[in-house]
């Protein structure tokens, strides 16, 4: 009796947990393309009223059929109507667009057509879950999305979109997302695509942006007589090249800044390689030759606050060892007023009354990358009249290091336009001098150890001779630079004043080696062998389009090529989906494939199924239920922020009972778990107090199970085809509780 009231307590707590609703964002349909009104006129009915609705021109009603005869508009959802209408080139009046809304009281819509009844986009929404798995197959949604092109674009243009570059969707995601490329021939065509979604759970067409879908009025070269990749590396390093610079990155969990070196190609997206001559091409945007539409409609923490003893009496021996260092270097730090002072005497204002300002604040923080390194933190603001002088200040703020006394920023506001005030522009030598002068004053061993990048002089206009010039300069270190170091000033050529002064600058960092990378060619040479290339037509103007070699984007390893993420990392490979064709026949098989069908993977390369997982593994793959921004953080850092109390280790191989504590806290339910007196313990085999909870209650959500003989195996490993079954099954649950 007793086991009897004990699980009807679980299960009743279990069901009460599990049907409280849970908030889930909706998708907001984003709206139309920006296009210069015509008319943006309300009808609050439904356009198959008896009544024609008013329009700016005959086409609109012959755009709103074609419309109709693509998409089904259910008028007892859509009960509002509304339209406008703008032109693809507003001097001459050509390319007429028509742009349609519908909306109802859980559902929106918005299309976007041409004069000649050709749909350019179109996107629908409807409230309701979209977390799950889908409905329907990867191959039924590329189905309905290629039987939905063919419908929305002419004959004529069939044969250009036939091959589907990426196809992408997640767990949260309520859409399966096709890109379809242009291809003349062989040859992909980039700038004309269409971009189409379709309903994971009905097979409905969500969503339909197209760029540039008319490649017919392109004249494209012929693809004959290409030239080798390897020739076209050859010329695109002489007569492109790429660039050695230094990056850095920040670990957030050590507080570690780490420089690495990396190749970048120059000039991306801009100049590449004929793959028939070998020649430098400059690609021009161009929409073609004259028609309607195929214009690019959609495409062509704060540092924490020192803390000040709030108790001045409290003995110096009753302070931690870390307190009395805390309370040690304060001691050596300036005053928040001698940093207001330095501040102005390096803005040449020390005379400033800073009694004339209504707002005045003063922090101090620790600086949020160095974090040895303390600065104060200045702001001054005042109110001024509306006619008051342009040249009266406004704001001031900027930074100053708490120990040195050394300003590293600061930024002048003025109430007006202080380069309008009358007076005779500098020369130029007369600027560069000055500000020469102003930087070895502020920062001469930085300016030593920098190049100037870029100068930009004022163009306002009439005013052009009397405004501002900004330097950049760029950190240097092995002859290199380092493009997250530099120092940048803002010169006003008329009053003589700096208004803007930013020191960037790490210190005690190390910079590794350049000695043995690759020569530019080499690094392409062998990144093109790990990632292949690909010839594409680019346009250049006057309706033309060239045949050109296509190296990609993206950082490489100067002493590998391989291809590099920001942070330095090898990449992987996130552009397509993988196959696993390994886990064909494998037991695991329809738990694999179904995950990896609605874009729940985590490893690209085969899936291995049989291979054993550590802790750090499982964690990551558990975390691609998530967002895809939250499942790329750190998996401790993923755990401590969900607040589950297991402490991940890539040296230890995941147990089947760890892994059933760390869902079930994943899912809200450990302090339940941690009840083991509740539980009746549905297997055979014995377990400890600690994860007895834990394993019954995933049991219970049929997340995991176990052996013929009834046996859970708490301490046995978990294998990548295992923990497939427990993420597929976690899904399902996590469904549920959605509701």
């Amino acid at each position: 009796m007793g086991k009897i009231f004990r699980r009807a307590i679980v299960v009743a707590l279990i069901v009460a947990i599990a049907v409280v609703p849970l908030a889930v964002s909706a998708r907001t349909v984003p709206p139309p393309p920006q296009e210069e009104p015509v008319a943006d006129i309300a009808v609050p009915a439904v356009i198959s009223a008896p009544a024609r609705p008013v329009a700016t021109d005959a086409s609109m009603e012959a755009a709103l059929l074609a419309v109709r005869r693509i998409i089904t508009i259910d008028d007892e959802i859509f009960t509002d109507f509304s339209y406008s209408s703008s032109f693809s080139n507003w001097e001459t009046r050509e390319g007429l667009i028509w742009h349609f809304n519908w909306s109802g009281d859980d559902a929106s819509a918005f299309a976007t057509v041409s004069a000649d009844g050709t749909l350019l986009n179109y996107n629908v929404w409807h409230s309701g879950q979209s977390f799950g798995f889908a409905e329907i197959s990867v191959v039924e949604a590329l189905n309905r999305a290629e039987a939905f092109i063919r419908r929305a674009i002419p004959a004529s243009q069939h044969e250009f979109f036939t091959h589907v570059f990426d196809r992408s969707t997640n767990i949260h995601s309520r859409e399966f997302s096709f890109l379809i490329e242009a291809y003349v021939g062989s040859h992909a065509f980039p700038i004309s695509s269409i971009n189409i979604g379709v309903d994971k759970f009905t097979g409905e067409i969500t969503s339909y942006f197209t760029s540039n879908i008319d490649p017919t009025r392109f004249n494209f070269e012929r693809a004959d007589n290409l030239i080798s990749h390897e020739n076209a590396i050859a010329a695109h390093a002489e007569n492109i090249g790429m660039s050695l610079e230094y990056r850095s990155r920040f670990n957030f969990e050590t507080n570690q800044v780490t420089i690495f070196p990396a190749y970048t190609k120059n000039e991306v997206g801009t100049n590449y390689i004929s793959a028939i001559t070998g020649e430098v091409v400059t690609y021009v945007f161009d929409r073609g030759a004259v028609g309607g539409y195929a214009i690019g409609m959609g495409g062509a923490v704060a540092a924490p606050q020192a803390e000040a003893d709030e108790s001045v009496g409290r003995a110096w021996a009753s302070l931690s060892p870390a307190e009395r260092a805390a309370v040690e270097q304060v001691a050596g730090f300036i005053t928040n007023e001698q940093a207001l002072d330095r501040l102005l005497g390096a803005m040449d204002l020390s005379g400033l009354d800073v009694r004339a300002f209504d707002d005045k604040h003063i922090s101090l923080s620790r600086d949020f990358v160095d974090s040895s390194r303390f600065v104060y933190n200045v702001s001054l603001f005042r109110n001024l009249e509306w006619d008051a002088a342009d040249d009266e200040i406004r704001s001031i703020s900027g930074t100053v290091d708490a120990t040195t006394g050394r300003v590293r920023a600061f930024n002048l506001g003025y109430h007006g336009t202080p380069f309008l005030v009358a007076g005779q522009p500098m020369s130029d030598s007369q600027i560069q001098a000055a500000v020469s002068a102003f930087l070895r004053e502020m920062a001469p061993a930085e300016l030593a150890a920098s190049r100037l990048e870029s100068r930009q002089a004022p163009s306002i206009g009439r005013f052009e001779a009397a405004g501002i010039n900004n330097f950049n300069y760029i950190r240097m270190a092995n002859g290199i630079p380092f493009r997250d170091n530099g120092i940048s000033v803002a010169f006003n050529q008329v009053t003589g004043v700096v208004t803007n002064f930013s020191l960037n600058w790490l210190d005690n960092v190390s910079f590794p080696s350049i000695s043995n990378v690759l020569t530019p060619e080499q690094a392409l040479t062998r990144f093109v062998e790990q990632n292949g290339s690909r010839t594409i037509y680019i346009t250049t103007g006057e309706s033309n389009a060239r045949l050109v070699y296509d190296f990609g984007s993206g950082l490489i390893d100067p002493f590998t090529g391989a291809l590099i993420d920001f942070m330095g990392d090898p990449m992987q490979d996130q552009a397509f989906t993988p196959n696993y064709s390994d886990v064909i026949g494998h037991w695991s098989e329809r738990y694999v494939m179904r995950l990896l069908d609605n874009g729940v993977y985590n490893w690209s390369g085969l899936f291995e199924p049989d291979r054993v997982m550590n802790e750090v593994e499982f964690v990551a793959y558990i975390m691609q239920i998530e967002q895809p921004w939250m499942a790329r953080m750190a998996p401790q850092a993923f755990l401590q922020q969900r607040g589950i109390d297991f402490d991940a280790s890539a040296g230890r191989q995941v147990t089947r009972q760890a892994a059933a504590k760390i869902i079930v806290e994943y899912l809200d339910f450990g302090l339940l778990a941690q009840q083991p007196q509740w539980f009746v313990y549905p297997f055979n085999d014995n377990v400890s107090d600690a994860f007895r909870g834990y394993i019954t209650i995933a049991h219970m959500l049929g997340i995991v199970g176990g052996d013929t003989n009834g046996n859970f195996n708490a301490n046995g490993n978990v294998t990548r085809g295992q923990a497939a079954v427990m993420l597929h099954n976690l899904i399902i649950a996590r469904t549920a509780q959605l509701g």
